[in-house]
């Protein structure tokens, strides 16, 4: 392995973040020190001296990751926002715009559980709206320089978790109070139409489909969120200085 790589590999070890935003960086640090040592070398200098010459003038490598951490941090942060409001908006559009069209699980239910359909349903709104909101706050102030990137990608990342888990359990809770039957029955339910003229005898086709795309969406949104928490955890300065072991495998950076 020469210097070059050596310096690369230990700083890759040392940042976390975006995969693809971290590679770039690495790979514009491979590229300049390269630039660096044909530089060096054309001035008469031997390739062992030119790549010590030019790993030198970049500094050590917990200088260099902790300004790139800081980078990578924040763009985390503000890929987490950026998720959250637009995602959940759009679910929120979505499922209103099928609770409007009258397909649901099951037939209308009972006076009571309408009335608790109706409230659980203003929660779940207050929540996408709050989340959203909240997301658009923390993306306009990661473009701040004066703003702490660790702690806005750690608000990022728990907004989209409180947002998911909340709008998630808020949700079934909802369409349980719907339905009022056993999960069994749930498979013979379907809406179409007017909910006040709904039948019970065919297989829930929209709803189904629904369900499962906000499902799959929630799931991926809590992944987003750890990525972020993990990110503002692992983005410590205090850890980037230390770094990973020596040991770890040279192609760990990504940058080839």
């Amino acid at each position: 392995m020469t210097t070059i790589d050596a310096y690369v590999s230990e700083l890759g070890r040392a940042v976390h973040g975006p995969a693809r935003v971290r590679r770039s960086m690495l790979r514009e640090v491979h590229d300049g020190l390269v630039d660096a040592v044909e530089a060096y070398e054309e001035s008469g200098l031997d390739p062992d001296t030119a790549q010590a010459r030019a790993v030198a003038d970049f500094g050590s490598v917990a200088e260099l990751a902790e300004l790139y951490q800081a980078e990578l941090t924040a763009r985390r942060g503000r890929v987490t926002a950026l998720y959250v409001a637009i995602v959940f908006p759009a679910m929120m559009l979505g499922w209103d715009l099928l609770w409007r069209a009258g397909m649901s699980w099951g037939p209308p239910p009972g006076p009571e559980q309408v009335e608790r359909v109706r409230s659980l349903a203003t929660l779940v709104d207050i929540v996408t709206v709050a989340a959203t909101g909240a997301a658009l706050t923390l993306f306009g102030l990661t473009f701040l320089r004066s703003a702490p990137p660790r702690v806005l990608t750690a608000l990022a990342g728990v907004t989209a978790a409180v947002g998911a888990l909340g709008t998630g359990g808020l949700s079934v809770w909802m369409n349980m109070a719907w339905m009022n039957v056993a999960w069994m029955d749930v498979v013979s339910m379907t809406v179409v139409g007017d909910p006040a003229t709904a039948t019970a005898d065919s297989t829930p086709g929209p709803a189904m489909l629904a369900y499962s795309v906000s499902g799959a969406l929630l799931l991926a949104t809590l992944g987003v969120a750890a990525g972020a928490l993990r990110t503002a955890i692992s983005g410590d300065p205090a850890r980037s200085r230390r770094g990973r072991p020596r040991s770890a495998p040279a192609d760990a950076t990504g940058y080839r």
